[in-house]
């Protein structure tokens, strides 16, 4: 979390989205996250065409409040067999060690990702401060079996 100018997220964006004001909400515990985002929880998998569905589960601190949050997904291709996913919310994050849980779902449908290779995605909460931002891998399943 940084007093500097606010950076741009990374990469292209692909949609936004705006979450409703029904987040559940829960404590760390002292301390537990007081220096940076707490990463998100993210799952994924492909669709018959190749296309992306992602879900992932965002915290971001109660002081924030309740009101509906508008998200920007942007999207990078960091390597040949992964892309980066960068969540962005309308205010910058600050240390809490209480959360409110927001479950967001999209789906990355501009070309087809499983016959390019892709295997693993990584989902970021966005934070001003890149070295405050904080990730999540995971591998991108078919539920196809192929």
């Amino acid at each position: 979390m940084s007093t500097q100018p606010m950076i741009p997220i990374p990469g292209k964006t692909i949609t936004k989205i705006t979450q409703s004001a029904n987040p559940l909400a829960f404590d760390f515990g002292k301390d537990v996250s007081k220096s940076r985002p707490v990463a998100p929880v993210t799952m994924a998998s492909f669709d018959k065409e190749g296309f992306i569905n992602v879900s992932t589960f965002v915290f971001l601190p109660a002081s924030f409040g309740t009101e509906n949050k508008t998200f920007t997904i942007n999207q990078l291709q960091t390597n040949s067999n992964k892309l980066a996913f960068y969540i962005g919310v309308d205010k910058a994050p600050t240390p809490d060690n209480s959360f409110h849980i927001y479950g967001i779902t999209f789906k990355v449908k501009d070309q087809d990702y499983k016959s390019m290779g892709i295997t693993k995605i990584k989902t970021y909460l966005w934070d001003e401060d890149p070295e405050g931002s904080r990730g999540t891998e995971t591998a991108v399943k078919d539920p196809m079996g192929g």
